[in-house]
């Protein structure tokens, strides 16, 4: 089975995973390894970019489970974007659509992560956040 490739792209509030290729037994490990490294807080914001994987094991839903346990028990939050239909279908499936919070394109998921963050710090002033075509994100007035 080809190697998984990951990217990782931090925005004001969230940071976003792009992880690519097929994640089973033999690799899940690597999945787990890439998440907790570009975790800098135990409650971080992320988003995990699913449009390049075709495939997710057992493994892998395991790894995606356990980030999102570890992310919600810290304050935190997971959100997957942009599945491919057949691994979307594998999602549902499984019923784990129903823990993780999965959305049809990357930009929802950053948007869905953005304001799981404004409701965990009440206290902080509200950011007026806009996605932009490829991620990128302007503060409106």
């Amino acid at each position: 089975m080809p190697g998984l490739t990951f990217a990782s792209q931090r925005l004001p509030g969230v940071t976003v995973i792009s992880v690519a290729g097929e994640v089973d037994e033999t690799n899940a490990g690597q999945l787990d390894g890439y998440l907790r490294q570009c975790r800098q807080l135990p409650g971080e914001h992320m988003v995990i970019d699913l449009s390049e994987v075709r495939f997710l094991g057992s493994a892998g839903l395991r790894v995606l489970l356990n980030t999102h346990a570890f992310a919600r028990q810290h304050g935190g939050s997971l959100q997957l974007g942009a599945p491919h239909p057949v691994l979307a279908r594998f999602l549902e499936t499984t019923q784990a659509q129903s823990v993780l919070r999965v959305h049809a394109t990357v930009e929802q998921a950053v948007v869905a992560a953005l304001r799981e963050a404004q409701i965990s710090r009440p206290s902080a002033p509200e950011e007026k956040v806009r996605v932009a075509s490829g991620l990128g994100l302007q503060q409106l007035p």
